[in-house]
């Protein structure tokens, strides 16, 4: 039975090795925008699709109204997610909502990605009729 009270123990040195040689717990920061969109939902979803291709890649479906793309940082080290959501609001309307995610210690990245694919979709919008 002393075996419990030395697992704590060795939780505690292993976290605190990891602390100490650089491995740790990674804080991401996350910016998040809203648009709405004059069109239906899918149409909302091609232009998402296009827009992320045009820009980062090629964009991962995780649901018909939900893609993705991870993109590497410049540092190297470090990657930007962001994701894209259409919502229905009405028949021929969508909202779209917009995360991107970066580590903490490049906190004004996200903010970059998420408003350069505003921009982006807003002028795909008005392109196309």
């Amino acid at each position: 039975m002393r075996t419990q009270p030395a697992i704590p123990r060795i939780l505690v040195g292993l976290l605190t090795a990891g602390l100490l040689t650089g491995c740790g717990v990674q804080f991401y920061d996350r910016a998040e925008r809203r648009l709405a969109c004059p069109c239906p939902p899918a149409q909302a979803a091609g232009y998402a699709s296009q827009v992320l291709l045009e820009l980062y890649g090629t964009p991962y479906f995780s649901t018909p109204t939900q893609l993705h793309v991870v993109r590497s940082n410049p540092d190297g080290l470090t990657v930007t997610k962001l994701t894209v959501e259409v919502i229905p609001t009405r028949t021929a309307t969508a909202e779209v909502r917009v995360w991107a995610e970066t580590p903490a210690t490049a906190a004004t990245r996200d903010e970059q990605v998420a408003e350069a694919f505003v921009t982006a979709f807003a002028t795909k919008a008005k392109e196309t009729p």
